[in-house]
């Protein structure tokens, strides 16, 4: 019983920040307060897409690496993200493979992927891109798997607006 209410949950926090992120996303000045993602990449945790990077001015976290929840957004020409709990300002980008090759040319590393552990690995670009374009359908999904029928018209409204 305690897993479908924290399902149950977990699915409402994902429609309010996917609701938040339709309604555009902030500007600038409204940026200024949140915290500061450098050095990222985006990761797969599972099967759900995250930025792995070194925060500061985190609310609750001291400036370290960290692995963002769920991302929900991306604007790199803004450098702004939007994830399950937060605004995000992005810094530079790093391609932790990219380096890994340079730094050891003679080793092929075609299929090698960035393993942070836990069950982590990097994810591209366009893999993060996908996963944010396909979210609120698979998370309908997840609604009539659970039987949270009462959400469906709410992640509707959602999916229909959504951009592919």
């Amino acid at each position: 019983m305690g897993s479908l209410a924290n399902a149950r949950q977990h699915i409402y926090q994902l429609i309010l920040a996917l609701e938040e992120v339709l309604s555009g996303p902030p500007d600038v000045r409204q940026m200024e307060d949140s915290p500061f993602l450098n050095l990222w990449a985006p990761v797969r945790v599972h099967s759900d897409i995250s930025l792995f990077g070194q925060v500061s001015g985190h609310p609750s976290l001291p400036e370290r690496q960290v692995i963002t929840s769920l991302i929900l957004y991306i604007d790199l020409e803004r450098r702004i993200s939007r994830t399950m709990n937060r605004w995000y300002r992005l810094g530079e980008p790093r391609d932790y493979l990219r380096e890994a090759a340079d730094a050891f040319p003679n080793i092929d590393m075609t299929d090698a992927v960035l393993n942070i552990g836990n069950d982590t690995v990097g994810a591209t670009v366009d893999q993060l891109h996908a996963a944010i374009a396909d979210f609120p359908r698979s998370l309908l999904a997840d609604c009539l798997l659970l039987q949270q029928f009462d959400l469906l018209p709410w992640l509707d409204r959602v999916v229909k607006a959504w951009p592919v």
